[in-house]
């Protein structure tokens, strides 16, 4: 009486084919810099808040406008990358697009800094309530232009490279079988 045993291995790949959170895109130097903006962005946002004051006119309006579509456009981009999202848009040449946007916000945060950082000479003798958060808008309206120049010489090398910003996630799933066969 003899046993044959055959064993059958099968792989099978699915596509997940709806968005799914990922926290794990924070940690990636990407991630980090879309962060590092947000928050750069709301403490540029509330030194900006001298702007009530009526003093500046439409420098601090800019510096305004630079601090909340900055940060309305990068939590946009950030909500499309945890959720996967970029990956179904593949057709889209994602890193030209955040290139151009990164570095048009460079030059943007820069003369508002400029600007910033004029008023703030104006006002340092004369109004010394308004110097203080004009330096401090100053200033991290520089750090937030770095940290958009930094993503935006990521996101042109990237670009240059032919890289692809996210990749749909496929799930791999392997099912054994075994099989006994005894003949009579």
């Amino acid at each position: 009486m003899s046993t044959t045993q055959q064993a059958t291995v099968t792989t099978t790949t699915t596509t997940t084919t709806k968005p799914y959170f990922d926290p794990s895109y924070l940690r990636t130097v990407p991630g980090i810099l879309k962060c590092l903006q947000l928050v750069l962005n709301a403490i540029c946002f509330i030194c900006c808040v001298a702007r009530w004051s009526g003093i500046g006119g439409g420098r601090i309006d800019f510096y305004f406008f630079c601090c909340i579509v900055g940060f309305i456009v990068t939590l946009i981009l950030l909500i499309l990358y945890l959720f996967h999202v970029v990956g179904y848009f593949y057709k889209l040449p994602w890193y030209l697009i955040e290139f151009i946007y990164c570095a048009v916000w460079t030059l943007f945060y820069l003369s508002a800094s400029i600007a910033m950082a004029d008023l703030a000479g104006k006002f340092s003798n004369t109004f010394r309530r308004y110097y203080s958060a004009l330096a401090a808008a100053a200033f991290f309206g520089f750090l937030a232009m770095i940290a958009y120049g930094v993503d935006a010489f990521f996101k042109f090398r990237a670009w240059r490279n032919g890289e692809k910003p996210q990749i749909i996630a496929q799930q791999t799933s392997t099912r054994t079988t075994a099989t006994v066969e005894s003949p009579h």
